[in-house]
């Protein structure tokens, strides 16, 4: 048996992941549709120069690290037994995984928002 507050977090998660893994979708599309349309330009992207690597990729690679941070999140939310709510045990852990959750999202945000911009 969970609490409410564990069900409320274990929901939440699992919403916030589904959102992940379609803005990392739409990453993967967009990172296509770049390298379709400028082949020939590939040198020019300032981030790359810089970096090695562009800044859809590295939004990319952080979209992944989200989906497997939310990942260990749900399972640990799902491995949450009666004898650990009884006992008080994960109450600290729920409080954690609830501001992980939080901090996910807010960094979805600042994803989704940069994913918006025109590229082209």
């Amino acid at each position: 048996m969970k609490t409410q507050t564990s069900n409320g977090i274990l929901a939440e998660t699992v919403q916030t992941r589904a959102e992940a893994q379609r803005v990392l979708e739409q990453l993967k599309q967009d990172m296509a549709a770049l390298d379709a349309n400028a082949t020939g330009r590939r040198g020019e992207d300032a981030m790359r120069i810089v970096t090695g690597r562009t800044a859809i990729e590295r939004a990319i690679d952080s979209s992944r690290r989200m989906i497997d941070h939310l990942d260990r999140t749900i399972e640990r939310a799902n491995s949450l037994t009666a004898v650990d709510v009884a006992a008080g045990d994960r109450h600290g852990d729920a409080h954690d995984d609830a501001l992980r959750v939080e901090t996910v999202q807010a960094a979805l945000a600042r994803l989704k928002a940069a994913s918006s911009v025109p590229t082209a």
